[in-house]
């Protein structure tokens, strides 16, 4: 996105330089000149010559975009997007990435993508996605041709006829190596994305690209080296052969290719075709971090504070963290944010969790979109507001986080940020139950037992507070006294033997 390029030519100017180009750009802004006026936001949005406000910065880039300026329009997507400046808004966020899209601007484009391949502030649509993935992809955009690319080998959701292909993202190297290097870069690049489709074309890519890139990594090309070590350990187009990736990865990493460097990290921690060595594990993690690559750097937030391999440090852990976080890592964003929920290794700041939190649920990181519900449900560090509670617990229910199950049953059983709905309830209830939550299992024993909209049946009340005692939950013991003198003796023998029966599944055959 060109915005970021602005920010950083910005930053490059000395403060007083800075200064006067803002007091220039603002009288010109107040004129009515919408490029001065989107200059102004991107100045505030990086406090270059003016202190930070991303309240300023959302009323120049709206004066900006409402002209007509892409690139302000595209920010101010990006600003309702990520709740900058303004409460996160996705459907406003898809109208300005729609203007800026529409103008040509890539990553605008590239995130209309995301959005409808997610659903998020519009109806899914895998073939409006692939469309705008496209127009990124053709002006180069490599996170939408990796996306692209993706999403052609494994088959997911891709519409049959779709425009671009798989093959266009992966060039015949016999036609064309360095074309065919650079897209077969957007497969093997990925640590953790191996081709999963076994259809004759990539099977022949793959045999193909490893030819190439064997000459490539013996002339001494540390990306051809890496490539080829990735291959070998997945055995794509070359035999599965730990020693010999681990070799091409070394040759690598001691050119400075901050990825093997990484692999190599991972291999020395776990002994894949070498002897496990923690110590030249976190030497090869720290090459890499050291480089700004984001993955080592979340990595060695893990080592450093859990206190593996090396001493535990907070500060130091929180340090690396925020080096991968700003770079967009999610699993970073997510842990920094509890770093600041809790003030462990930085100063306890509820706000600036929120934040982190929200970068990371937006990212489809689970415990972040249930940890992010929570916030919403408190207003700890936000303000508090249900339709935001009940959104991302839903999110995380889906994906099954069991406390956000739980509490979603709460909500739809009290009516809280939602109508009530005891059904609901109940569905919500049931999934954390059979997981083995105890106080969903309490709860939904009581649901059973008492609630009108649900069909009562005192057997299933029975076996879910039979459960819940079993796991340990104190109040189920009483209830279960309580619920026994209202059922008859035939009742209470089907109701044991149906308890048991849960009970032996793991809470799954309980009907």
């Amino acid at each position: 996105m060109r915005i970021y390029l602005l920010i950083i030519l910005l930053t490059l100017l000395p403060n007083t330089v800075q200064s006067a180009q803002f007091a220039k750009m603002l009288k010109l802004a107040e004129q009515g000149d919408a490029y001065a006026q989107y200059y102004v936001g991107v100045m505030y949005a990086s406090g270059d010559g003016v202190p930070e406000d991303d309240k300023n910065a959302f009323y120049w880039c709206t004066k900006a975009a409402e002209q007509g300026v892409a690139d302000a329009q595209s920010y101010l997507g990006y600003m309702y997007d990520n709740g900058e400046g303004i409460p996160e808004n996705d459907r406003i966020a898809v109208i300005w990435y729609t203007k800026a899209a529409e103008q040509g601007v890539t990553y605008a484009q590239y995130k209309l993508g995301l959005m409808y391949t997610n659903g998020e502030g519009v109806s899914k649509d895998n073939n409006i996605a692939v469309m705008w993935h496209t127009k990124a992809a053709e002006q180069g955009d490599t996170n939408a041709q990796y996306n692209l690319v993706v999403g052609y080998a494994s088959g997911d959701d891709v519409p049959e006829n779709g425009n671009i292909t798989f093959k266009k993202y992966t060039e015949s190297p016999k036609r064309d190596f360095d074309k065919a290097q650079g897209n077969l870069d957007l497969i093997y690049s990925n640590d953790e994305i191996a081709l999963d489709n076994d259809s004759t074309d990539v099977i022949w890519y793959a045999k193909a690209s490893a030819i190439f890139y064997t000459k490539a990594a013996e002339s001494g090309d540390a990306g051809a080296q890496y490539k080829l070590g990735v291959m070998h350990a997945n055995g794509e187009g070359v035999s599965d052969n730990d020693k010999t990736a681990v070799m091409w990865f070394t040759k690598a990493a001691k050119q400075g290719h901050a990825r093997a460097q990484t692999r190599l990290g991972l291999i020395y921690e776990f002994g894949d075709g070498v002897p496990e060595n923690d110590k030249t594990a976190v030497m090869w993690y720290t090459k890499a971090a050291k480089q700004g690559y984001a993955n080592a750097q979340h990595i060695l937030g893990d080592i450093y504070i859990k206190g593996e391999y090396v001493p535990e440090n907070d500060q130091t852990a929180a340090m690396w963290y925020t080096k991968a976080a700003k770079q967009g890592y999610a699993s970073a964003q997510y842990n920094l944010g509890i770093m600041y929920a809790t003030g462990k290794g930085v100063p306890q700041d509820d706000k600036i969790a929120a934040t982190w939190y929200r970068k990371a649920a937006k990212q489809g990181v689970a415990y972040a979109q249930y940890n992010l519900g929570v916030i919403y449900l408190g207003g700890q560090g936000v303000a508090r507001l249900m339709q935001f509670a009940v959104k991302w617990h839903i999110k995380a229910a889906e994906q099954g986080v069991v406390p956000a199950q739980y509490n979603l049953g709460h909500m739809y059983a009290n009516g809280e940020g939602v109508q009530k709905d005891d059904k609901t309830a109940v569905m919500w209830y049931r999934k954390a139950a059979q997981e083995g939550y105890e106080s969903a299992q309490l709860n939904l024993g009581h649901m059973y037992q008492f609630d009108l909209d649900v069909v009562e049946n005192d057997i299933k009340a029975y076996v879910w507070y039979s459960v819940a005692k079993a796991s340990g939950h104190e109040a189920a013991k009483d209830n279960l006294d309580i619920l026994k003198k209202e059922m008859t003796q035939e009742k209470i023998v089907k109701a044991q033997e149906l308890a048991a029966k849960c009970y032996k599944s793991d809470y799954k055959d309980c009907d």
